[in-house]
């Protein structure tokens, strides 16, 4: 099979309120499937191309398979106008998303698969219920809770600092630490207070993420979560697999796809961990294109 390259990626402009979003858009390879594949990559401050290129390969891969894929950088990151100043899961930047769906459909994607890591996830999951031509998704080590960005930064940051890890690159990142610190800060005391320390909601209900993809499953829409064992949020979702979150799996049999690694896959930091994403979301969308489609002129 032959992969795209940079002959079959062409550069879109997304207009979002006062913003320009760049996207780029990789063409399909092989006979079109006509289903458009949007790629979210994680809050950070990390352009289209998520670490190591990660999302380049996938997109040239997906064409392989006669995908027609987009991503693009958020507001205020790479190559795009505005500013994001922290990413905050309960404010995912939906109308981006929407705008490049309609993008895709624009360019004759009559059906549309969404693929997100961590906060690109949770910005599909929120987006998902304003795509009616939603077919899969793919989503990766999306936080359970329904921390809000600023304090969830802060705890994890918190809880990261009593690492070595953390004392060695400090030595050599400390700007960038500083910079994080600050914006979650201002963030965090500009909070209505109460909101501090995650979303309240009533007792016994599910975090807004379980919700969202109840929805997802309701509509039949197949779904590929991963997650990674060593992800500093695992706990917290190995408990939602015995409560809420494995009771809206077990109410839909075979519509989710659950894969869990045995290393941190939380931000893809590794070399490793980027092929396990890579292969395993293309693996899921072959085999749903094979049993789903027939190629169309």
């Amino acid at each position: 099979m032959r992969h795209a390259t940079s002959r079959d990626e062409a550069p879109v402009w997304l207009r979002t309120g006062d913003n320009h979003l760049l996207a780029i858009h990789t063409t399909p390879v092989s006979a079109s499937l006509g289903v458009g594949v949007l790629l979210l990559s994680g809050g950070g401050w990390i352009p289209s191309t998520q670490r190591n290129r990660m999302y380049v390969d996938l997109a040239r891969r997906l064409a392989g398979h006669g995908f027609d894929v987009m991503r693009f950088d958020y507001a205020g990151v790479g190559e795009s106008t505005g500013e994001t100043r922290f990413f905050d899961l309960l404010s995912p930047h939906t109308p981006d998303v929407l705008a490049a769906v309609d993008t895709l459909r624009a360019r004759g994607a009559s059906r549309i698969v969404l693929v997100g890591t961590c906060y690109g996830g949770r910005m599909a999951l929120e987006a998902a219920p304003e795509v009616p031509d939603l077919a899969a998704m793919v989503i990766s080590c999306i936080p359970v809770e329904d921390y809000p960005g600023a304090s969830e930064n802060l705890l994890w940051h918190g809880r990261r600092a009593l690492s070595r890890d953390v004392w060695r690159r400090l030595r050599t990142k400390w700007p960038k630490y500083v910079r994080i610190f600050r914006d979650q800060l201002t963030g965090l005391f500009k909070r209505p207070v109460g909101s501090i320390g995650g979303a309240s909601r009533p007792a016994g209900a599910p975090p807004g993420y379980v919700r969202q993809l109840e929805g997802a499953l309701h509509r039949n829409v197949p779904v590929l979560m991963l997650h990674g064992r060593a992800d500093n949020h695992f706990p917290q979702f190995g408990s939602a697999l015995q409560h809420h979150l494995g009771r809206a799996i077990d109410a839909h049999p075979g519509l989710v796809t659950l894969e869990l690694w045995e290393g941190e896959l939380h931000g893809e930091r590794t070399l490793a961990a980027q092929r396990y994403t890579i292969d395993m979301t293309e693996g899921f969308l072959a085999a749903w294109a094979t049993n789903q489609h027939t190629p169309v002129s």
